[in-house]
């Protein structure tokens, strides 16, 4: 099984620039309403299609 441990997002929908390293089997996105979470999670689902 392919697991994601890090993603680079530049200028998808509100994210200009983003970086996350670290993802382990499990992890846990936090955050404020409209700091970008689903954006992420969207932008991983669509790299992986």
């Amino acid at each position: 099984m392919k697991y994601v441990r890090s993603v680079k997002i530049e200028w998808f929908r509100g994210i200009k620039e983003g970086f996350i390293n670290g993802f382990e089997d499990f992890t846990i996105i936090i955050g404020r309403n409209g700091a970008g979470k689903s954006s992420i999670l969207e932008a991983l689902y669509l790299v992986s299609a």
